[in-house]
Order: C-alpha cells, then structure tokens, then sequence
C-alpha cells in the first residue's frame, strides 16, 4: 500500500504485488496507490489480487496494467489510460464523475475486463477498445459526449447497457453486443458509417439517430426506437425480428429498413422515403405527413404488409402517396388511410 500527496512511477518502472522473483504471479497480492494529487503510472504496474488506484487524476498512458481486478478513481481530473493495455479477468471500475469534465481518456488504448463498469464525465475513445469478455452485464454511464468515433470498439460479451449526453460513433465505431444492446443518449447519436450491433435486442432512446452510412443490427432480435429523429441516408436499420419505431420528429430514409416479421414506424413529422422499407411480415408506417422526392403528398399515410414490392403510388380516398425512387417491399397486402 502507497500513499502520498503525489505518485510518480515513469516507464520503466514496475509496481507489482503478489511477483515472484520469477516475474510470475502468485496467489494473491493486492497492489494499492491512493495520492491526494495526480497519479503517474506509465510503466508495468502488476498485481495477483486487486489493483486499486486513487487520486486526483490519473495517468496511466502507454502502461500495461493487469491484476486479478480493478478500480480506478479519478477525485476530480482525468484518467489517462492512452495507448496503454489494461487487462484483468475480473471486474474493471472506472470512476471519475465528480464533474461533467472529467474524462476516460483511452484514445489507441485497450481496456480488457471480465466485468466492465464505466462512470466518467466524458469518454474519448477514438481508435480504442473498450471490451467485456465476460457474460455479465457491461455498464457504461457517460454524462457527457461518448466519443467512440475513428474505429473506436465499445463491445461486450454480454448485455450491454450505454448512457450518455451524446453518442458520436462515426468513422468506423463500433458498439456492439453478442447479447443485448440497451442505448440512451440525451441528445444525438451519431452512427455516420459506424456499426451498431447485438445479437438479441436493441433498444435505442435518443434525442436523434444518424444512421447515414451505417449498420443498426439486431441479428436475431428486435428494435425498438425511441427518437426524435432518424436519417438513413444510405444506411441499414435491420432486425431479424421486429422493428418497433416512435418519432416525435421526422423518419429520412434512402436506405434500408427492414425487419424479418413486423415493422412499425409511428412518425410524428415527416416521411422522406426515396430508399426501400421492407418487412417479411406486417408494416405500418403512420405519419404527420409523407413526402417522396421533397414533395408532400399524403397525411397519416398507415401501410400493412405483407406484398410483393410495388412501383408508383397508393391511392386511398382519392388521396395518394407517391414513393418516388423508393421501394416498400413487404411479402403481401398494404392498406392506405
């Protein structure tokens, strides 16, 4: 156990509990640093029990960090593990959210864990991985921006549950689940050719989604969207279920919405389609307003499915949607109010 105002272990240093002489791990050995100011740690830093790091801030950038598990605590600055490896079988807790600011900084890093727990102010994970290996439930609170743009990788061996102000996974970001996918963003997620994927189900409650480019994909699952807004400029929202959608906003597609049963999209605003909506059981696709090409053509407009792909326009009480470029293909009858 280390205390001090301040910690300083450069590069080429080891702290280690629970080494034998050998370099090899013993049974147990826990390795503990608390400082009232910063923590530096950029070297090899080993324990066979629980590494337990806390300070004002800490650094922790091109280190290679493993023990049986961990906690780190950051009071009120950042914690850096930039360009570092941080691994352990077991649980990683990652704590600084004190205040909005305060940032998980893990650009190029890679964080490893049976169990991973993440609660921090803001998280910068560009061209990091943030993984779970474990089957548990992974948990990351953001309060802030969630930066996991530029092949950014959030993934879990288990359910994942996500948190944050805004979600920017452009640029080739992953976050994906081979259990279920829970996503929450106050305001914007940002999925510009990005991947956003589960095995099980999706559940995405967000301020908006850009899916421009994208992949949301529940593989064996459902989706169920709760937005302000949705763009799917040449995207792929699929399900190998059901697609279960709620705007308050506007739903754009030029691209791919598409579920293995049923679809339902209950927009508040407009419907821009110039792509294809295709369900291999029902569709409904309710709307303030229905536009094809910038054109507005039909208010409430309610398709049910299935039937073969059509081209044109639907007529109900003299009143018509024109679909432009795009294609509904749905495996049977619609209907049009």
């Amino acid at each position: 156990h280390i205390t001090a105002e301040r910690i300083d272990s450069g590069a080429q240093s080891l702290l280690g509990a629970g080494i034998k002489a050998d370099g090899s791990l013993a049974q147990g050995g826990d390795l503990t640093l608390t400082a009232t100011q910063a923590i530096t740690a950029s070297g090899q830093n080993l324990a066979a029990g629980h590494a337990s790091l806390t300070g004002a801030s800490l650094d922790l950038g091109l280190s290679q960090t493993s023990a049986g598990s961990i906690d780190l605590t950051a009071s009120h600055g950042n914690i850096s593990t930039a360009g570092a490896v941080v691994s352990t079988p077991g649980l990683l807790n990652i704590t600084a959210n004190s205040l909005e600011q305060q940032t998980l900084q893990n650009a190029k890093g890679t964080l490893s864990a049976g169990q991973l727990a993440v609660q921090v102010g803001q998280l910068d994970n560009q061209d990091g991985k943030l993984l779970q290996t474990g089957t548990g439930t992974a948990q990351v609170t953001v309060g802030g921006q969630l930066d996991n743009s530029q092949a950014g990788e959030l993934a879990s061996n288990g359910q994942l549950l996500v948190q944050a102000g805004s979600i920017d996974n452009s640029g080739k970001g992953r976050i994906t689940s081979t259990a279920s996918l829970d996503l929450k963003s106050v305001n914007a997620v940002n999925n510009t050719d990005g991947v956003i994927a589960a095995t099980q189900d999706i559940l995405v409650k967000a301020g908006s989604v850009d899916n421009s480019g994208g992949t949301l994909q529940a593989s064996s699952g459902s989706i169920v969207l709760d937005a302000g807004s949705v763009r799917n400029a040449q995207g792929v929202l699929s399900a190998g279920k059901d697609v279960r959608a709620t705007l308050t906003g506007d739903l754009n597609n030029t691209g791919l919405l598409y579920a293995g049963r049923d679809q339902q999209w209950t927009v508040g605003g407009a419907l821009t389609n110039s792509g294809s909506i295709a369900a291999l059981g029902n569709t409904t696709l309710q709307a303030n307003s229905s536009h094809a090409d910038g054109r507005p053509e039909q208010h409430g407009l309610a398709v049910r499915g299935p039937r073969p792909a059509m081209d044109g326009r639907w007529r109900a009480d003299e009143q018509r949607f024109h679909r432009g470029a795009g294609q509904h293909d749905l495996a049977g009858q619609q209907h049009c109010q």
